[in-house]
C-alpha cells in the first residue's frame, strides 16, 4: 500500500477511530464462535473499512477479522483488525 495515497488512507482511519467511539456509547457486546468478543463497534468498524478500502484499492482483496470467511489466495490483501483490543473496547478503557 505503501504506494498508494497515505492522505486518503489516514482519513479512513480517522473515520474508524470516530466509528469507533461513537458506538462505544452504546455497547453491544456478543460471542463468536472460538469464543472471543464482538461488539457492535468492531463490526461496523469492519464494514465501513472494507466497503471504503475496496473502493480506494480495488485491486486488493480485504480479509476482516470479523467478517471475512474465506483465507485470501491472492498477493495483494490488506488484512483488517477493526479494534486491536476488543476486550479493553468493551470495558471502555482507553488501551484499545
Amino acid at each position: 500500500i505503501y504506494n498508494y495515497d497515505m492522505k486518503e488512507l489516514i482519513k479512513l482511519v480517522i473515520k474508524a477511530g470516530e466509528i469507533a467511539l461513537s458506538e462505544q456509547a452504546n455497547m453491544q457486546v456478543q460471542k463468536k464462535d472460538d469464543g472471543s468478543i464482538v461488539t457492535n463497534g468492531d463490526l461496523k468498524v469492519s464494514l465501513f473499512l472494507e466497503h471504503e478500502l475496496k473502493k480506494l484499492y480495488p485491486d486488493f482483496e480485504i480479509f476482516s477479522e470479523e467478517n471475512s470467511k474465506q483465507i485470501p489466495k491472492g498477493n495483494k490483501i490488506i488484512v483488517i483488525d477493526p479494534i486491536d483490543g476488543t476486550q479493553s473496547y468493551a470495558r471502555r478503557q482507553n488501551t484499545w
